[in-house]
């Protein structure tokens, strides 16, 4: 069982369409908002390939290969534990807790965000610089029930990522000429 205080959902705080619209909507109102003198003389090509860069998102990487565990005895809430256990309410007991630690890299703010076509699926996590880390309590001694949750995590994971990685993909794969028609257009009005 994995606990859900003071940390964050993984694919699920934001929706990732409303992350990309809001990169592109900055790029073009800044398209939009430029200098008639600067448009008039700048390079087409040049201008609308680094607002392009500017604008494309680069794919969050997660390095499962990479994923490694540690442990520690924690203070659990009754609350949290199996109804199976007799426990008092309001009291907390002292439990093995798992940590997996998974690697990452690109852009972070990805692991937060909801794809459209998505697994009805979410747990907390704990996010780091260059890793975020997902707890199983320990509560029977079970190391096939543990290996268990932490794959179906795993797999979860990895399905939600290929989603968020073909959102983005299809964004960078439309965002320049979305941005050469924004600049076109804006050259037109003066």
């Amino acid at each position: 069982m994995s606990r859900n205080y003071g940390a964050s959902n993984i694919f699920a705080e934001k929706e990732l369409r409303d992350y990309l619209e809001t990169r592109r909507q900055t790029v073009i109102t800044s398209i939009e908002n430029e200098r008639d003198n600067y448009l008039l003389n700048v390079n087409d090509l040049d201008y609308v390939s680094y607002k392009a860069a500017e604008a494309k998102v680069e794919p969050l990487e997660i390095h499962i290969d990479q994923i490694y565990a540690s442990s520690s005895e924690q203070m659990i809430p009754a609350e949290y534990f199996p109804s199976s256990f007799w426990v008092e309410r309001g009291s907390s007991y002292k439990k093995d807790v798992i940590k997996f630690h998974i690697p990452i890299s690109g852009n972070q703010e990805l692991i937060k965000c909801a794809p459209s076509s998505r697994l009805v699926w979410s747990m907390p996590i704990q996010l780091g610089r260059d890793e975020f880390t997902f707890e199983i309590i320990n509560f029977s001694d079970d190391v096939e029930k543990i290996t268990r949750e932490k794959d179906s995590n795993i797999q979860s994971i990895v399905k939600q990522l290929s989603n968020v990685t073909s959102e983005v993909t299809n964004y960078n794969n439309s965002i320049e000429i979305q941005i050469k028609n924004a600049f076109e257009a804006r050259k037109k009005s003066f």
